[in-house]
């Protein structure tokens, strides 16, 4: 087996331990052309893992920012991507060679009838969501703090380090609730050999009804089956997914369906924030979604769902707005 994935297999085991960084190629990468006459112009690239030592890369130049993708393989000690972008009226569609080694993502853009191509050179970047590590406000239900399950039905706990890892069951509160704004952060395993919905699999349940799915879906285009969706009822604004092993946000503001004499009288409602950014705005839950409980007049739990695959969650906590 190539060197490359040798290193690769020693990071993977560091990381899952104590490290977001799995995959010294895989996830977010920032930096500038470095050519005389270019120099300063940003680029920044999305590095997805395809397979065992293969990527996938989308690659963003200048601003406003045109698109490359290119395909990437683990060589020896680097990663070796290739691929196009295309300037449109700037030159059409160009080749690019680029390499990441040493924690360094180095390129070329190979522009048509210039003998002074654009190099430019990258780091890797782990972005912080703005409520990472929010604070419950005085009032709150702390559901999950790192230190007990006593808030979830008694099922074999799970707990490592501060965080509930779903795994081989789904986890539901045992209180029950109406409307809240709810916090909580998740984390997606890596898993570059699966993909779609076995590619870091789970879901949050309101009143155990209406689904906000979790998935890895980092430089996936928005859907309703994707990270953030409400499957078959609404696909999110964007997809604001940071790359597997990475801690994400969920803000939730939920406004429960209303009933009178056991007839709804209206539906209920949800507003997210994916890592910050709205990703539904007041959205109308018309009926409960696949695998969630029937709509009634009572409240509900928080439900964590299992797909057998490594999802965690920790620091879920919210404030009743009934």
């Amino acid at each position: 087996m190539r060197r490359m994935t040798a290193v690769l297999g020693v990071l993977l085991i560091a990381a899952v331990a104590a490290s977001a960084q799995v995959d010294p190629a895989m996830g977010n990468w920032e930096g500038k052309m470095i050519s005389k006459g270019y120099e300063g112009q940003p680029v920044s690239a999305k590095v997805i893992g395809t397979g065992r030592d293969s990527y996938a890369c989308q690659l963003f130049v200048g601003e406003p920012a045109v698109r490359g993708d290119l395909e990437g393989i683990a060589d020896e000690d680097a990663v070796v991507l290739v691929g196009t972008v295309d300037f449109a009226d700037r030159g059409g569609v160009v080749r690019v060679t680029a390499q990441i080694v040493d924690g360094e993502f180095m390129g070329v853009i190979h522009e048509q009838g210039k003998p002074n191509a654009r190099a430019f050179r990258m780091s890797r970047v782990v972005k912080t969501p703005p409520t990472l590590g929010a604070e419950p406000p005085e009032g709150a239900v702390v559901l999950l703090d790192g230190t007990n399950l006593d808030a979830w039905e008694a099922v074999p706990g799970n707990l490592v380090g501060d965080a509930l890892r779903i795994g081989a069951n789904s986890y539901r509160t045992r209180e029950e609730f109406g409307s809240f704004r709810l916090h909580l952060e998740f984390r997606c395993p890596y898993m570059p050999e699966a993909r779609g919905q076995g590619r870091g699999n789970s879901g949050v349940y309101l009143q155990s009804r209406y689904e906000i799915q979790v998935l890895d879906s980092y430089g996936d285009a928005p859907a309703d089956n994707g990270c953030g969706g409400i499957y078959q009822i609404a696909v999110p604004l964007t997809n604001p997914s940071l790359p597997p092993m990475e801690w994400q946000t969920y803000d939730i503001d939920f406004t429960a369906a209303q009933f009178d004499n056991g007839q709804k009288t209206a539906n209920a409602r949800v507003t997210v924030r994916h890592n910050g950014e709205l990703i539904h705005d007041d959205v109308e839950l018309p009926n409960s979604t696949a695998g969630g409980a029937p709509e009634d007049d009572a409240t509900g739990p928080l439900f964590l769902q299992d797909h057998n695959n490594a999802v965690h969650y920790r620091n879920i906590w919210l404030v009743k707005t009934d």
